[in-house]
């Protein structure tokens, strides 16, 4: 056990914590959980899921994500945008609590530094899924366009109410949308969230995420930098994971800028005119003028498995021009997805979330912005690890079997 500061309802205090490392990282979590596996690890964050040390009659799993915050760099620009990163993704989980198909936030856990007004390390409680698309369609298990539609349905459906709460995802890929046996799934990976409103300042918000496989499902407005982030970017992405599911690999896949642009117009061809013309880099357009005219691949060649529904649905979602792919409602209310839409299990948000606090450049401003989260979270963990919410929902059983997609 070890001492550490903590802060919690603007109080300053010691508790005891129990320490893990793994991947040579240390994680200090509460004494009432024990970490049984790590489940991602990268230079932004370490995730593991745990469980309640002494639940009695239920298992209660956790999902404790820890944030890398200055032990990851000593560039001070770094670690601005890491804690930028951090703020993004707290203030987004509290204001999308017991929103449908999201990722629910239990408790923040903010553990100091002698000096209070930098956190040393920042800690998520959240709800624990049994697995995620990444490892569903890396796995045998048999799907079935059913499972395809119910995902699709589900995701979109969570989509739809960012988009109305002001929010663009900005970085939905498998790995970002987590499932349970019973198909739910839940929507997660918000580091990278930007405002519908400012969108200069988005597209570089976007770009800084460095992680290759994200790029892979990055739209090509972004890629060719001929548009603004919008809302079409995550309808772009969408379809690149309905693609996965279809073909059981990640659609647009390349090691490099140069890799991804000719898988992209291998797939897809040459861009219409009215997309090329806005492309800003030269370079890039007279390479694309270079290769001449290359045709789109027909989809019911590339993907032979499906039917002429489904086909159309992706050809709706991977269009260049962002005023041609098909809006998240004419999705929903696509025949594809007939049999799942209910208009009535999809909302809007009353109110839009505010990014102001992506204007501070202060690195004390933000550290003070992460501990206020933590002071107005409304939901916590109490001492024998049950979760306390404002309203309690349901919380989701995270038992697992061998088999179990049905």
């Amino acid at each position: 056990m070890e001492e550490v500061n903590k802060t919690k309802n603007g109080k300053h205090r010691t508790e005891r914590r129990k320490a893990y490392t793994a991947h040579g990282e240390q994680m200090l979590i509460s004494e009432n959980f024990d970490i049984f596996k790590i489940i991602h690890n990268n230079h932004h964050s370490t995730i593991a899921l745990s469980n309640f040390a002494n639940a009695v009659v239920e298992k209660t799993n956790v999902t404790i994500k820890k944030f890398k915050t200055m032990s990851s760099t000593k560039n001070e620009t770094e670690i601005l945008k890491n804690y930028k990163r951090i703020v993004r993704e707290v203030k987004l989980l509290n204001f999308l609590k017991f929103s449908s198909n999201i990722i629910q936030l239990y408790d923040i856990d903010v553990i100091c530094t002698n000096d209070i007004q930098i956190p040393m390390d920042v800690y998520l409680y959240e709800e624990a899924m049994e697995s995620d698309l990444d490892k569903i369609i890396k796995s045998n298990q048999h799907l079935s366009d059913l499972h395809y539609q119910n995902f699709l349905n589900q995701l979109l459906s969570a989509v739809k109410y960012l988009h109305s709460a002001g929010i663009i995802h900005g970085d939905i890929k498998p790995s970002n949308v987590l499932v349970n046996s019973d198909c739910q799934i839940k929507l997660t990976g918000f580091s990278y969230s930007v405002s519908t409103e400012t969108k200069i300042t988005s597209n570089d918000t976007i770009k800084s995420n460095d992680s290759q496989s994200s790029k892979w499902y990055r739209a090509p407005e972004l890629i060719l930098n001929y548009n603004e982030v919008s809302e079409a970017s995550d309808v772009w992405s969408i379809g690149c994971v309905l693609a996965e599911l279809f073909s059981k690999r990640a659609f647009l896949k390349s090691k490099d800028y140069l890799g991804q642009l000719n898988r992209l117009l291998q797939i897809l061809g040459t861009p219409p005119q009215s997309v090329l013309s806005k492309i800003k880099s030269s370079s890039v357009k007279d390479y694309i003028n270079r290769l001449g005219i290359i045709p789109r691949v027909r989809f019911n060649k590339f993907f032979s498995n499906i039917n002429f529904i489904s086909i159309d649905m992706l050809e709706k979602m991977l269009q260049y021009d962002t005023t041609e792919r098909i809006t998240i409602d004419d999705a929903l209310n696509h025949t594809y997805l007939k049999i799942w839409h209910e208009p009535k299990d999809e909302f809007v948000s009353k109110e839009k979330f505010s990014f102001e606090f992506e204007n501070i450049t202060s690195l004390t401003e933000l550290c003070q912005l992460i501990i206020r989260e933590v002071d107005d979270d409304s939901t916590s963990m109490d001492e024998n690890g049950n979760i306390q919410y404002a309203e309690k929902p349901t919380l989701q059983d995270t038992d697992s079997s061998e088999e179990w997609i049905t």
